[in-house]
């Protein structure tokens, strides 16, 4: 519907047209509320989304240095401002991760793993 039409539906004459509209608009929110709600598949998205940023400040850099220091930056500054609902272990596995990242440890040593044969389930 258009907003106009939302509009007359809110304001119509007729009480129980009226409150159809409003239980209609409640319903979506409430729909929305439960689709958007933080579940463990969200966390480990958000997660992988912060390690591909954090990869791609630290290969952005001019040299291994400059990427250093761009991502200790956004350790210290932006990653609070960008997930401030973030919990502490989330922040403390994100600070590891990179860690490690500077370190010049790979993911495939991270376990010492090959993962290039590694089968994902959904």
């Amino acid at each position: 519907m258009s907003l106009n039409e939302v509009s007359e539906k809110l304001n119509a004459d007729d009480t129980a047209t009226r409150v159809r509209a409003a239980a209609d608009i409640k319903c979506m929110v409430a729909l929305l509320n439960l689709l958007m709600r933080p579940t463990a598949m969200h966390a480990e998205i958000r997660r992988l989304r912060i390690h591909l940023r954090i990869r791609r400040t630290f290969e952005g850099g001019a040299d291994e240095r400059d990427g250093r220091n761009k991502v200790q930056q956004f350790l210290k500054r932006r990653l609070h401002n960008l997930y401030p609902d973030l919990t502490r272990e989330g922040r403390a596995g994100i600070e590891e991760w990179s860690n490690k990242l500077l370190a010049g440890k790979g993911e495939e040593e991270e376990d010492g793993e090959d993962r290039s044969k590694r089968v994902y389930r959904v």
